[in-house]
């Protein structure tokens, strides 16, 4: 039995439209899981800008007072 030539040229594109909507799922699948673990070294890098910002603002904290009891000794005096 012969295929219809025209029923032929439409299997094969459609199959080749297949494949390419797989790839193009496949590629956006890749994109939003490195999106995903972008975002998430985003955060973890907030994170770790915002302890380290704690930590210079409790020393600063710590200088200021202190700085500030000698003065408070000296006026009780």
């Amino acid at each position: 039995m012969q295929k219809n030539p025209d029923l032929e040229r439409l299997e094969i594109a459609l199959v080749q439209l297949g494949f390419a909507l797989e790839q193009q799922e496949i590629q956006a699948e890749a994109e939003r899981t490195g999106q995903k673990e972008m975002r998430q070294a985003l955060l973890d890098r907030i994170d770790a800008l915002e302890a380290r910002l704690r930590t210079i603002l409790e020393m600063d904290a710590g200088a200021l007072g202190a700085a500030a009891s000698p003065e408070t000794e000296e006026e009780e005096r």
